[in-house]
């Protein structure tokens, strides 16, 4: 992809810095080193990919991951990031759902000091149009973008992307609980942290799930329980039941990693099942506002306090 270029011309400061955009497909870009320690400053370990993990999606599955940074054009500095990947929705017997896939957001940031560029947005925009643009190319239905966010849904929702929630008739809604399942586990199963020998909490890390429609379409009021059940399964299959950690693990291993994994799944299904008419309202934070001046009330899903503000 042709690297973008916005922002002033002189290179004095962050304010008026020139800001470039270019996608990463080469697994040893020298700018996923910089990528990786802005990273650093905005995510917990147990929530953030190795460099080892970057690089192996980039050279393992051309075309899947998506990468985008955004440099300073005078000092080269990588200023923002963000990442995701074309991720196959699953059915509940964790088979790919034939032609269908979404863009699984995985990290977005930028450097504060780079605050007023709008990087965050264009990084946005930049992996949506690459993610349509892939799926057309190898004939692929896109259905939609899904993440695990931070409590700053604002951006999210200037990118059309919502939280999501399950009405009950009382005009009562409930957030999806949604939990990320560890992301680093030993070869027994065991989830641990990214340093070696470091425990990692089998109960993974508490996130809001948003979703959004593919880039250049209307954002529905709702989705369906079945899609969403399909997407989640696909992006627990990406981050964790597709672990090359666990190549040469053995099958007590994969059990103790796919009964983790499931707990997360059913605990999901079960508020879903009282979805009504198996539909999921999809609401912004103004509209949540909006309701509650009209009596509805909400239970929200609270995340542990992170580092920084990393988004996906």
């Amino acid at each position: 992809m042709t690297a973008t270029q916005t922002g002033a011309q002189s290179a004095a400061s962050p304010a008026t810095a020139q800001v470039s955009y270019a996608q990463i497909v080469d697994a040893d870009d020298p700018r996923i080193l910089g990528m990786h320690a802005l990273m650093s400053r905005t995510f917990d370990p147990a929530e953030l990919d190795t460099l080892e993990v970057t690089r192996a999606e980039l050279r393992d599955h051309p075309g899947r991951h998506l990468v985008f940074v955004a440099y300073d054009a005078h000092s080269g500095d990588v200023v923002g990031y963000a990442t995701g990947a074309l991720v196959s929705l699953r059915d509940s017997g964790q088979q790919q759902v034939e032609n269908q896939v979404f863009v699984c957001g995985c990290y977005l940031d930028r450097d504060p000091r780079y605050r007023g560029h709008a990087i965050g947005e264009r990084l946005f925009e930049l992996r949506q149009h690459a993610a349509r643009l892939d799926a057309e190319r190898m004939g692929l239905r896109l259905v939609g973008y899904l993440a695990e966010c931070s409590d700053k849904e604002g951006f999210f929702n200037r990118m059309s992307a919502k939280r999501l929630y399950v009405k009950s008739e009382t005009e009562h809604y409930v957030e999806l609980p949604y939990h990320q399942p560890p992301t680093h586990w030993d070869a027994l199963g065991h989830a641990v942290g990214p340093v070696a020998g470091e425990a990692s909490a089998p109960s993974g890390a508490p996130e809001h799930l948003m979703f959004a429609p593919p880039a250049g379409q209307p954002l529905p009021k709702t989705v369906a329980v079945t899609v969403l059940l399909q997407m989640v399964r696909g992006l627990f299959w990406y981050n964790s039941r597709e672990n090359h950690f666990l190549t040469n693990g053995t099958s007590d291993a994969l059990k103790r990693l796919h009964g983790t994994v499931d707990a997360f799944e059913q605990a999901l299904e079960t508020l879903c099942a009282q979805a009504a008419d198996g539909q999921l309202i999809l609401l912004s934070k103004l509209e949540r506002e909006q309701l509650a001046a009209q009596g509805a009330t909400f239970a929200e899903h609270h995340r542990r306090p992170k580092v920084g503000s990393g988004t996906g």
